[in-house]
């Protein structure tokens, strides 16, 4: 275990830090409002709001990518634009 590397985040709503210091192995230990582990951004509050914020920008960008593709005499055409939406976009605001 690495305490360089080890976060703290306290999940209670309202409470940011703690009386005492955490110390691990020798090393006082951060604590943090917000942590991201295994792409999922964790808050104190227990929301995922900041979470879903930035998947909503990252599909919005992707959708914007799909938009410059279409047009309506020339460019994609309905199942291949349905195809890149399921490949790009949706796992993305599945996740």
């Amino acid at each position: 275990m690495n305490p360089e590397k080890t976060q703290v985040v306290i999940f209670k709503p309202g409470v940011s830090k703690i009386d005492n210091e955490l110390v691990f192995f020798g090393k006082t230990l951060k604590v943090n409002n917000k942590i991201k582990l295994l792409g999922i951004t964790f808050d104190n509050n227990a929301t995922f709001e900041e979470h879903c914020i930035s998947r909503a920008k990252i599909a919005n960008q992707r959708m914007n990518l799909l938009k410059l593709i279409r047009g309506r005499k020339w460019g994609a055409n309905q199942n291949t634009l349905l195809t890149l939406y399921k490949q790009l976009i949706r796992p993305i605001l599945e996740y």
